[in-house]
Parts: C-alpha cells; sequence; structure tokens
C-alpha cells in the first residue's frame, strides 16, 4: 500500500547540516517521489512532545554528489537515521549512499516501509516499521526506537555475523576472480584487445553465478568490478569526472551490484572500494573517498592492507584538487587487481 498523505503543519524543521556533540538531530533519508511522506514525518516529529530536531533535505533535487559535504556533515552529525524505504528509494543512489554511509560510520537506523519492497538484508537487525495509514501508530514507534539507546550496538552485532560461502562457491568465486584480474592485468599492459577478449569469456559465467547466486555478497561485488571493466575496455582513456561517465549503463550496474553487495556484507572492503571507484569516475568525488576510505579502515579491522586501495584513494584526492581549480598531480598506477585485500596477500597490518 502506497502512503498518500497531505502536509497539515509545517513545523520548524532545520534545512541544513550543522553537527553538534550530541548528535541531536534525525536525519531522514528519502526519495524525491516520497518528499511530501518525509515533509509530514519531519513536522510531526519537531512539532510534537517530545521534541524531535530533525534534518531533512527539503530541495532533494537528487542531482550530483549522493554524499557531498553537506550530506556527508548532516550524516555524521545526525542521532540516528530514518529510512524511507520503498521501490523508489531503492532506485535511489542518493538514499542508498545516505544510508550505506550512516551505517558504515556506526549511526542507528530505523526503516519504515513505505511499500512491499524488500528491506536490505543487513538492515533486518534494526529496527523496521510500517509506515501507512496507521501513521500515529507509526510514529509512536519511532519516538520509541529513538529512545532506545542500544540501536548502536546492532551494528557491530550485525558485522559480527558476517555471512561465509560454501566452500565450493568460495572455490569458484576465487577462479572468477582471478580471471577477472587478469582482465584488469590485460588492462594496465595496455592491451585492450586481449582484455576484451577476456572479458567475452566471462560474460556468461558471470551471468550465471549471478543468476545462480543473487544474494551472495562475493557474487555480486565480482559482477560490480566485471561491469566496471567493461566500461574500462570501452573508455580506456576515462579519467575520474570524466563527464561521457555520467550515465554511462556499464558504471550504472556496477554502482548497483556493489550497493546490493554491501546491502548484505556492508562490511567487504573489496566492494567499498569498488563503489567509490564508480562514484569516482562519475566525478561525485565527496562519495568517492568517504567508501574508498572506508574500504581501507575496514581492511585495517580485519587486519589487512589494501594498497590498491590506497593509490585510489590518492587518485580521487588529486581529481578534486583538480576540479576545485587547484595544480594537482596524479599519482602513478600499479597493476590493478579485484575485490579485497584478503583476497590478495597475507594478512598485514594497514598503514595510513
Amino acid at each position: 500500500m502506497r502512503t498518500k498523505v497531505k502536509v497539515k503543519s509545517r513545523a520548524k524543521v532545520t534545512p541544513e547540516p550543522r553537527a553538534s556533540r550530541s548528535g541531536a538531530r534525525v536525519f531522514i533519508s528519502y526519495s524525491h517521489r516520497q518528499q511530501e511522506v518525509a515533509r509530514r514525518l519531519a513536522a510531526d516529529l519537531a512539532g510534537g512532545h517530545p521534541r524531535i530536531p530533525v534534518w531533512i533535505d527539503e530541495q532533494r533535487l537528487e542531482l550530483g554528489d549522493p554524499l557531498d559535504n553537506r550530506l556527508r556533515v548532516a550524516v555524521e552529525g545526525c542521532r540516528a537515521l530514518i529510512l524511507l524505504w520503498s521501490a523508489e528509494a531503492l532506485a535511489s543512489r542518493y538514499v542508498q549512499s545516505e544510508w550505506l554511509g550512516a551505517f558504515e560510520i556506526g549511526k542507528p537506523i530505523i526503516t519504515c516501509a513505505l511499500d512491499d519492497t524488500p528491506i536490505p538484508v543487513v538492515l533486518g537487525a534494526f529496527i523496521h516499521i510500517r509506515l501507512d495509514d496507521a501513521h500515529a501508530a507509526a510514529l509512536a514507534q519511532i519516538r520509541r526506537a529513538l529512545g532506545t539507546l542500544s540501536l548502536r550496538r546492532r551494528t557491530a552485532a550485525v558485522l559480527a555475523e558476517r555471512r561465509t560461502a560454501t566452500p565450493a562457491l568460495s572455490a569458484l568465486t576465487s577462479l572468477t576472480q582471478q580471471q577477472v584480474n587478469e582482465v584488469i592485468g590485460a588492462l594496465a599492459a595496455g592491451s585492450p584487445d586481449a582484455a576484451a577478449d577476456l572479458q567475452s569469456r566471462l560474460d556468461p559465467q558471470i551471468a550465471h553465478l549471478v543468476l545462480e547466486h543473487p544474494r551472495e555478497p562475493a557474487v555480486l561485488s565480482l559482477a560490480g568490478y566485471h561491469q566496471k571493466n567493461a566500461f574500462m575496455i570501452a573508455e580506456p582513456r576515462a579519467r575520474p569526472g570524466d563527464p561521457r561517465t555520467r550515465d554511462e549503463p556499464h558504471l550504472v550496474e556496477a554502482e548497483a551490484y556493489f550497493q546490493r553487495s554491501l546491502a548484505i556484507d556492508p562490511a567487504d572492503p573489496g566492494a567499498l572500494n569498488g563503489l567509490g571507484n564508480i562514484y569516482a569516475f562519475r566525478g561525485d568525488f565527496g562519495a568517492a573517498e568517504f567508501f574508498i576510505r572506508r574500504a581501507i579502515d575496514r581492511a585495517g579491522e580485519l587486519g589487512m592492507r589494501y594498497d590498491f586501495a590506497e593509490d585510489d584513494l590518492a587518485l580521487v584526492l588529486a581529481a578534486r584538487r583538480q576540479a576545485a581549480g587547484s595544480p594537482a598531480r596524479f599519482p602513478p598506477r600499479r597493476p590493478r587487481r579485484a575485490k579485497s585485500p584478503s583476497r590478495r596477500r597475507p594478512a598485514t597490518r594497514a598503514t595510513r
């Protein structure tokens, strides 16, 4: 059932981010198609008793960087994130970036379902509420949830329950990963024809893996890298922020695969770095820096060193300086490989 509401009050809602030590505000993440629902909820929370300060993106244009400085500061400074979940939210790269970003920094997330779209797997461990015609009852549930201090602890519990693939599937994804890495190696060696040949052989294999294991994060992450490679074969000279990348189909599909992977295993460094790479190509440098830094941090938590993510971060920072009009020197790129650092090398402590 879709929610149809009218704004009945215009209680004061904080329109701009301002981080505070208490993290008092609640961030409402929503698709622009549910703007009236978001505004009503914000007004009810801000105008009720006890008053709950709310941050909401009033304009919600959904253009440009999905996690720019304004949104990042708002997420970092919030007390909790309320996610208005729907088919439109699932399709919104802005909503996906906001809730993933909130999860990555340990913010409590309350999911309010507006329709029957399945919520992200990882959010099943958090509080989720049906926000339909019983608005008053749902509002009371949200208020009770926001008063629960134990919400934050659920993030650690979710990460502690990371899924482990079966030995057979692990062996298959490991072999496929080696083949994906061969494509990257051919590109790095300046052999686009060889890379294209290897890529075409992988196409049916990746498609079969996704069809057979649509909820396996390792498979989804590999599919993301496969699509990223397809883009790099088609546009071997593309640099971060290249205008041609804005709506490039392979990058759009790669972004969706990485988001699906992280919705199941949000602590996978490879998927985090892959998503950051997609944002970098599209020129969304705020989101790119955030997720690549999280990839490096997650690798460190696992006792790993993620050299390639460090390279990517240096490239993104140089691209940001160049976009801002400052002199920028792009670092050389070492031969690339896909997936997480645990798949590439023995564990060593991460360095920054």
